[in-house]
């Protein structure tokens, strides 16, 4: 028998309607995301035009 795991959404930087955070990955991707982890850990979501990366797909970024 299999029983369903609620799992914990990651954290998810704040950003505009519609665009999302692409205004700031758009200007520095690299300090975006380096952002990203110092503020909100090694697991965090956001989002580009409507889609929220990081909930509910696999995403890995070093920086």
């Amino acid at each position: 028998m299999v029983t369903p795991v609620q799992t914990k959404q990651p954290a998810r930087m704040a950003g505009f309607p519609v665009v999302g955070n692409l205004p700031q990955f758009a200007r520095n991707p690299i300090g975006f995301l380096t952002r990203l982890q110092s503020e909100l850990g090694d697991v965090a979501a956001f989002s580009l035009l409507g889609s929220h990366l990081g909930k509910g797909q696999l995403r890995i970024f070093t920086a």
